[in-house]
């Protein structure tokens, strides 16, 4: 959860980039001898030849075992589709080569191989034909571990694709030769290819990208020397799986073009985060991800990290809770995302239609009446009906919150009664004396198994509860609190340290009924279709928390608990 505060203008706190002088093969030698180049202390293999303007870019482990291990994740249904998946990305990806990456590739590649997403590249006067039609480019960035093996296969397939050589800046190019780059046949050309310096192989079906990587390796324009990219990497754990790096102003502004809901192209300009680093591991019962964003070395923004909270009110919900997302201050949050939505078509959840919904529903304005007092910590949590439950529902959504303001929030909660008994002719019926001098009030929805409540669990912690009856699990501090839930625990990081906010999810949740026996509850989630649905149901939870690095950085660590075949 991100809150911030406004301070003067610092200075950015990046380090100054290590450089090295780099020993090239043949006629580069004099080149790297007097360029210096920044150390690629990342874990994407081949940064260097990555341009600064790449959308993104993922390095995943070519070693065998780590891919069995993927492999055999999950049911059997999720390991057929996902097998499925992976041939057809293999296909996508080497689409038009009539390479095979068992036959091909693998016989001389290194541990690692790195995928990137370049942009169209910018056309104006001196554009040649060929990069007209170029749209988003894949570009694969192959590590050499044996030089022997792939030149016989290089000197193989020139031959059999009819690949024709040209210089470029040094570095031989191997490209289909090609009547009319405008041609439908030219959209199915095989790929073109370089190797560099003899330890990396560059692929790809756009000749100008890998041009653009030449040039990136050659001017120093790499993702190397975006400021902070390397010191993200340096707070990140190592992986032996994957790692990814998502440059987030030009990643936003090409999913922006394809954006079916209408973006503000003023936030996008003074979007303030520059980049997301991940790394992946896989671990015996599941998938763990280490996330870092930074911002960028113009914004005058410091995360607030000195008032951060660590989430504690996940202690008011009882183990046997489905779902929870908890943080502090969400009022800061709400502002934060609607801010981030303007320049974000994945975000999901419409600002302006929740504002209207409050307004016509219950006559409550979110922005003068809700938002002000919700200053504290806060929880949403889906607590799932018992098996015995007499009722149509399968669960509940409960809303915790810590309040700056009592008495606007009581007034609040007063208008809210009267209104549903004006509008639509509900009975409020309020009790006091189970909370002293504090009010629990239900409404009397004239629906079966619907029930709405509100009222107070201490001096300051306000609830809110749609859905089943499930008030008398949560009123008095429960026994077996979902902090003391093994799964919780085992499936929520603990890192970072000082974390501000926390999700988690559980797909499969238990309770022990009056016989003693474990009975699993109702999920009331919505189905996807089957393919998708294949994927749910090999997860058993999901758990993820969140905190800053520092002033300037946030982490995210997540982990992805999945079931056993």
């Amino acid at each position: 959860m991100r809150t911030y505060r406004r301070n003067r203008r610092k200075s950015p706190p990046w380090r100054a980039l290590a450089v090295v002088g780099l020993i090239l093969v043949g006629g580069g030698v004099i080149y790297g001898l007097i360029s210096r180049r920044p150390v690629n202390l990342s874990l994407i293999v081949g940064a260097e030849f990555v341009p600064d303007d790449a959308l993104m870019a993922v390095s995943v482990s070519t070693r065998s075992r780590e891919w069995r291990r993927l492999r055999n994740y999950g049911t059997e249904g999720s390991q057929a589709r996902f097998q499925e998946g992976l041939t057809q990305l293999q296909d996508n990806l080497l689409a038009g080569s009539n390479y095979q990456y068992d036959e091909d590739i693998a016989p001389w590649v290194g541990d690692r191989i790195t995928l990137a997403i370049l942009p169209p590249p910018e056309i104006d006067e001196t554009t040649p034909p060929e990069d007209l039609r170029a749209d988003r480019a894949n570009l694969l960035i192959l590590p050499i571990g044996n030089a022997g093996r792939l030149r016989s296969i290089v000197a193989q397939r020139q031959e059999e694709s009819g690949l024709e050589e040209r210089n470029y800046r040094g570095v031989t190019i191997y490209e289909p030769d090609i009547d009319d780059p405008l041609s439908e046949a030219a959209a199915s050309r095989p790929s073109t290819l370089a190797i560099v310096d003899r330890r990396f192989l560059i692929v790809s079906q756009e000749s100008s990208a890998v041009s653009r990587a030449v040039d990136a390796y050659r001017d120093n324009q790499s993702i190397l020397t975006i400021p902070g990219y390397n010191q993200a990497w340096e707070a990140l754990p190592a992986t032996d799986f994957a790692s990814l790096f998502v440059n987030v102003p030009d990643s936003l502004a090409t999913l922006a073009e394809d954006s079916t809901r209408p973006l503000d192209a003023t936030a996008l300009e003074t979007l303030e985060t520059q980049g997301l680093a991940s790394t992946v591991d896989l671990e015996n019962d599941g998938i763990r991800v280490h996330t870092l964003s930074w911002l960028n070395p113009d914004s005058e923004t410091l995360l607030d990290v000195e008032n951060s909270l660590p989430p504690t009110l996940v202690s008011r919900f009882p183990a046997t809770t489905m779902m929870v997302m908890a943080g502090s201050n969400f009022s800061k949050l709400w502002q934060d995302y609607l801010q981030d939505s303007q320049a974000n078509p994945l975000l999901p959840i419409n600002g302006t239609w929740i504002r209207t919904a409050l307004e016509q529903t219950v006559g409550v304005n979110l922005d003068s009446e809700l938002l002000p007092w919700m200053t504290g910590q806060f929880a949403l949590g889906l607590i799932p009906t018992p098996p015995d439950e007499d009722t149509t529902l399968p669960g509940s959504l409960v809303v915790i919150a810590e309040t700056g303001d009592i008495e606007a929030t009581e007034t609040l909660l007063r208008r809210i009664d009267r209104a549903v008994v004006d509008r639509y002719g509900f009975e409020v019926n309020v009790e006091v004396e189970e909370l002293g001098q504090r009010r629990l009030v239900t409404w009397d929805t004239r629906r079966k198994g619907l029930n709405v409540s509100h009222g107070w669990l201490s001096g300051s912690v306000v609830f809110f509860t749609v859905g089943s009856p499930v008030t008398e699990q949560f009123l008095l501090e429960p026994e077996l609190s979902l902090a003391r839930n093994s799964e919780f625990n085992d499936v929520v990081p603990r890192e970072p340290d000082d974390s501000n906010g926390l999700f988690f999810l559980n797909f499969n949740p238990t309770q022990v009924g009056e016989d003693g026996q474990e009975q699993t509850l109702n999920l009331p989630l919505l189905q996807l279709p089957p393919e998708q649905q294949q994927f749910l149901d090999a997860i058993e939870a999901i758990g993820v928390r969140v905190g800053f690095q520092d002033e300037r950085r946030s982490r995210y660590d997540v982990f992805v608990e999945i079931k056993s075949p």
